[in-house]
């Protein structure tokens, strides 16, 4: 039988935040464990802000990784929690309660599709078309989005990446929907361009991914109505990430060069290249 005691440790939360933040603002439940696991990893501390991964929020909420992550990104954009960048993220509560988004939290949105293909949405709101599509093939269809706040609700319900690289996939998104003579882009869609996009970002890292992104949303002339949108993305990302990576390997060169030329027997190493340089 439980019989916890305040003598085997508590968590110190001010009376205030209770009374006027958190029984005044609308939770999932999720949301709610996410802020239990966070508290008593913070305030139980006697903590501000702590870098706690993902995986300690599995382990403390029994939550898969999907749904930490976007949950987390949620209270981020709500603002009832701040978050720091960092190798592993560090997040806390944020104090003043005024500044939180007490509305309704996101609804769920149920997958019946394997992997994180979704092939019913639930969720409802500005931006999403109120008929389904009809092909001459009766099948059911997800209803198209039809703005960027709706590209936005879909959004929390995939993405796994920081704040920043939502905020610009979002952009991305949207252009590509107006790009579309019906101003109007399926959900399945949108999924298959984050995978592309998180396959970038994988493979060449965020800032990359985050700067090819802003460079093909500059470009005049891109063609926002093709299939493979991404492709553009994928070649800048990819020459970002070699230059990149050959200034690092100059750099790398000219530390070891400098290191030699400053240890003993260094007249010697500043003959020999002496000897090899090219003369004018």
């Amino acid at each position: 039988m439980a019989n916890p005691q305040v003598e085997d440790g508590f968590t110190r939360i001010a009376n205030e935040l209770i009374d006027k933040g958190f029984t005044q603002i609308n939770l999932s439940a999720y949301e709610t464990r996410i802020l239990w696991a966070l508290l008593r990893s913070t305030y139980g501390w006697q903590k501000e802000e702590d870098p706690i991964s993902v995986s300690q929020y599995m382990e403390k909420t029994g939550i898969k990784r999907r749904h930490v992550q976007r949950t987390l990104n949620r209270m981020v954009s709500r603002n009832i929690f701040f978050k720091k960048d960092g190798y592993i993220n560090t997040y806390g509560l944020q104090k003043d309660y005024e500044k939180w988004d007490i509305s309704q939290p996101a609804k769920q949105v149920k997958s019946t599709s394997p992997g994180t293909g979704l092939k019913t949405s639930t969720f409802s709101g500005a931006g999403v078309a109120p008929k389904e599509v009809h092909t001459k093939e009766k099948r059911n269809i997800t209803k198209d989005i039809v703005s960027k706040e709706g590209l936005a609700t879909f959004l929390h319900t995939l993405n796994d990446l920081s704040l920043k690289v939502q905020e610009i996939m979002l952009d991305f998104l949207d252009r590509v929907r107006q790009g579309n003579s019906t101003k109007h882009i399926a959900p399945s869609r949108v999924e298959r361009i984050v995978q592309e996009l998180r396959s970038i970002s994988n493979s060449y890292g965020e800032r990359n991914l985050v700067e090819a992104i802003k460079r093909t949303l500059a470009k005049e002339d891109y063609s926002w109505g093709t299939r493979n949108v991404t492709g553009y993305v994928n070649v800048i990302a990819k020459n970002l990430f070699e230059q990149s990576r050959q200034r690092e390997v100059e750099e790398q060169a000219r530390v070891k060069k400098e290191a030699l030329a400053g240890a003993k027997g260094s007249e010697l190493y500043n003959e020999i290249v002496r000897s090899i340089e090219p003369k004018n």
